[in-house]
C-alpha cells in the first residue's frame, strides 16, 4: 500500500486511525458507491501533476511528486499514480465504475510490498504481498464484505470531484483504503475563494473534510470542473500541502 499515492490513505495509515462512522440519530446522508454520480460527467482522460511539500511545525522536512494519469474506455476509468522521492517511487493504480466510481480492480507496487485486490459488489478481496527479505513468505489475505460498496481510497481526486456539494450542507463519505482502513469522513463546502497556480488566478470551491477530532484536510477545487487544484492537509506532527503543477 502507497503511504502517500491516496492522500485519504495517507492520513489514516501514518496514524493508524479511521474516521469515525456516522453515529444513531444523525441527520447527515452518508454517500456510498451505489448510485450514478451525475457530477463524474467532468471527468475525462486528463495527465497531472502535483508538487507535495511537507512541514514538521514551521519547519520544511521534504518535497514528493505526484504523477497521475487517467483514461476513460467504455464505462470504466483507469487512474495511475506515481509518487516520487528522488530515491523511489510508489505506484499505485485503480479501475472504477465511470458512472458510480465503485471499484473494480486496484493494485499498488512499493518498495515494501505489493497489493492487488478486486471488488465485486459489496465483496473486496485480495492479498498484501510483502517483498522485505525477512517477510517474503508473509502474505496478507483479505476477502470481507460490507453493507453497501465504498469507494477506493486511491480514487480519492476523482471521488472529490465527481461529488456534488452544496454551501453548509455537510454529508459523510464511505471509502476504503485497500487492505486496511474503512474510512466516514466529514466532508462539507464551506466557501469560494481563488487560488493562484504557476500565476494564473482559478476561481474554486472549498471542501473541508474531516478524518478525525484531530485530522483535517482542506481542497480546493475548480469552480467549473471540480478537477483537484490543491489540498492542505494539518495532522498531529505534521502537515502538507499538495499543488497541481
Amino acid at each position: 500500500m502507497c503511504i502517500l499515492s491516496s492522500l485519504v490513505a495517507f492520513s489514516t495509515l501514518s496514524f493508524g486511525q479511521v474516521g469515525q462512522k456516522p453515529g444513531k440519530g444523525t441527520k447527515i446522508d452518508t454517500i456510498f458507491a451505489n448510485h450514478t454520480l451525475p457530477n463524474s460527467r467532468f471527468l475525462r482522460d486528463a495527465h497531472f501533476r502535483f508538487s507535495m511539500l511537507i512541514y514538521d511545525g514551521h519547519t520544511y522536512r521534504s518535497i514528493k511528486l505526484l504523477d497521475e494519469q487517467l483514461s476513460i474506455a467504455g464505462k470504466r476509468i483507469n487512474i495511475v499514480q506515481k509518487l516520487y522521492d528522488g530515491i523511489s517511487c510508489n505506484t499505485d493504480s485503480v479501475i472504477v465504475n465511470s458512472e458510480t466510481l465503485a471499484p473494480i480492480e486496484s493494485y499498488s507496487n512499493i518498495p515494501t510490498a505489493r497489493d492487488s485486490f478486486k471488488y465485486k459488489g459489496n465483496r473486496i478481496s485480495g492479498t498484501i504481498t510483502p517483498i522485505e527479505k525477512n517477510k517474503a513468505n508473509s502474505v496478507k489475505k483479505t476477502d470481507t464484505s460490507f453493507s453497501q460498496p465504498m469507494f477506493n481510497g486511491l480514487a480519492y481526486a476523482e471521488t472529490y470531484q465527481s461529488l456534488t456539494y452544496k454551501m453548509g450542507v455537510p454529508f459523510y463519505l464511505a471509502q476504503y483504503v485497500p487492505g486496511h482502513n474503512v474510512n466516514f469522513e466529514r466532508v462539507e463546502y464551506i466557501k469560494n475563494e481563488d487560488v493562484v497556480l504557476n500565476g494564473v488566478s482559478v476561481r474554486a470551491i472549498v471542501v473541508e473534510i474531516k478524518k478525525t477530532s484531530t485530522i483535517s484536510i482542506r481542497c480546493w477545487l475548480s469552480a467549473h470542473t471540480q478537477e483537484l487544484l490543491k489540498i492542505e492537509g494539518k495532522f498531529p506532527s505534521f502537515s502538507y500541502s499538495l499543488i497541481r503543477l
